[in-house]
């Protein structure tokens, strides 16, 4: 049987991803922060706050898969919480590398971010430019970090890096691109746009992003993927077709200077994992509170 472990395990793709484990009939190991009650599920949970120095000794003696989908709750906090987010993005990443392999791991799993990339009026491949270090930040800098130490272990574990573009779902924190822009339509506070339309994204849905995470455990490719949605939306698109659904007008303001675009070539994705199919303007149902 595969044996899965899974951090950021009550984070959206986190706990979609599980439930896609458990209907694989894989032993999944869920590591969350904090215990939350769950009766009834028919997975392993293990309460560890990967922003502390942990013990590996409290995780599984054998796994085949880790998937390190964790990040710090205080991201946007730098530098007043940076222990937290280099814990987390930095040095639990050593650490569950360490782990897997002492564990027999033949697989590391770690998702990073499409935000690395310099926006382009193209799309962007995996090799496209990203920002310099001094114009990361500290977030996208603590990414880069993790993804050379998984690079690190490529001749003892198949490592697969994922950089997700803007994923979506229900139940997904409100300070998030796309319920912040369902909340403003709600609201009919101004939706702020550079340029006649704003930014380009090609968002992917939760099942989608867990769906590719579930071919990478099942197929395990050595690469850096983008994953990212079907379709290429600009915020004035995304936030019409919000308020198509409540039957209002959305709010405009427009700034200057010039829109950028933020839109992954999924080919890769396409041809190694899975192709994304579910559609914003499907989903919408589900996020509406």
């Amino acid at each position: 049987m595969t044996t899965v472990l899974v951090t950021g395990a009550s984070g959206l793709v986190g706990r979609t991803l599980i439930k896609l484990c458990v209907a694989n009939n894989w032993k999944v190991y869920a590591l969350r922060r904090s215990y939350r009650p769950n009766p009834g599920v028919s997975h392993k949970d293990i309460v560890l706050d990967l922003s502390t120095g942990f013990d590996i000794s409290l995780l599984p003696k054998r796994i085949d898969s880790v998937v390190h989908l964790a990040q710090s709750n205080h991201y946007r906090d730098f530098p007043a919480n940076a222990n937290d987010l280099y814990g987390v993005n930095v040095v639990a990443t050593s650490k569950l590398l360490d782990y897997a392999l002492s564990a027999g791991a033949t697989q590391f799993i770690y998702a990073s971010t499409g935000g690395l990339y310099v926006p382009g009026s193209g799309t962007l491949s995996e090799n496209s430019a990203i920002h310099p270090p001094g114009k990361l930040g500290a977030y996208f800098a603590s990414k880069i970090c993790g993804e050379l130490l998984v690079e690190t272990y490529s001749s003892y574990l198949a490592p697969t890096i994922l950089r997700p573009f803007f994923v979506y779902g229900p139940g997904q924190k409100a300070g998030m691109l796309i319920p912040r822009l369902l909340a403003n339509v709600c609201s009919g506070k101004p939706i702020q746009l550079q340029g006649e339309c704003g930014l380009a994204i090609n968002p992917i849905h939760c099942l989608d992003a867990a769906n590719a995470i579930v071919c990478s455990i099942k197929n395990p490719p050595s690469a850096v993927i983008n994953i990212a949605g079907p379709e290429v939306l600009t915020i004035r698109q995304i936030a019409t077709l919000f308020a198509m659904h409540y039957g209002i007008q959305p709010v405009f303001e427009q700034l200057s200077g010039e829109p950028q675009s933020l839109i992954a070539d999924i080919s890769l994705m396409e041809s190694s994992l899975c192709s994304p199919v579910i559609k914003l303007s499907d989903a919408i149902p589900e996020l509406l509170p």
